[in-house]
């Protein structure tokens, strides 16, 4: 067997074993977000934005969030095949929480400038980010800045986030993806409604 056929059967059982967690009917298309198309793969932009430095947010393998954002990202799964996957995921949220009290909780949010239509930052209007991470250990990054993790789920998370903000999930990984505001008050919209 060449290298090649190794890793074509390596991605074929990957792909498989995603599969197996979505489940098939996840991936039937029920849902089409595609008006809101405000997402973007590769999580670089964001991760300087909160201080992820490049390599440092690197995710289990094992991690099926981090594993089906990123079979999305390289087009083995539809685009929004990660949505039904991350309503259901338990993500880890830095945050700062006076003198312990979880009540007190804050998210971290971050100003980042989005391009304008000449492609620079420059141009672009500023955004508000919540970050979130597929683990606490990646939320540790973060420490000096949020010492506090808050575990949510992230349909508790959509639901709960003002709106307005827009949201990065494992900022500074590859795979990372950036959630905006629109695509996120469409996914609030369906929840309400009991489409998700």
């Amino acid at each position: 067997m060449t290298d090649q056929e190794r890793d074509q059967n390596a991605d074929h059982e990957r792909e498989q074993a995603i599969l197996d967690i979505l489940g098939q009917e996840i991936l039937s298309g029920n849902q089409d977000y595609s008006g809101a198309a405000a997402f973007n793969f590769g999580g670089e932009d964001a991760g300087a934005a909160f201080g992820v430095q490049e390599g440092q947010a690197v995710a289990d393998p094992s991690n099926a969030l981090a594993a089906i954002l990123d079979a999305c990202r390289l087009g083995t799964l539809p685009q929004f095949a990660f949505i039904p996957a991350l309503l259901g995921a338990r993500l880890a949220v830095a945050g700062i929480a006076e003198d312990g009290n979880v009540g007190s909780f804050r998210p971290l949010a971050v100003e980042k400038r989005t391009q304008g239509e000449d492609e620079t930052e420059t141009e672009g209007e500023s955004q508000l980010f919540i970050a979130a991470f597929t683990t606490p250990s990646l939320a540790a990054l973060l420490k000096d800045k949020a010492p506090a993790i808050a575990s949510v789920t992230g349909r508790e998370l959509i639901t709960t986030l003002r709106e307005g903000y827009a949201l990065t999930i494992d900022p500074g990984a590859p795979y990372g993806v950036e959630i905006a505001p629109g695509l996120l008050d469409a996914l609030r919209a369906d929840i309400a409604n009991n489409a998700l």
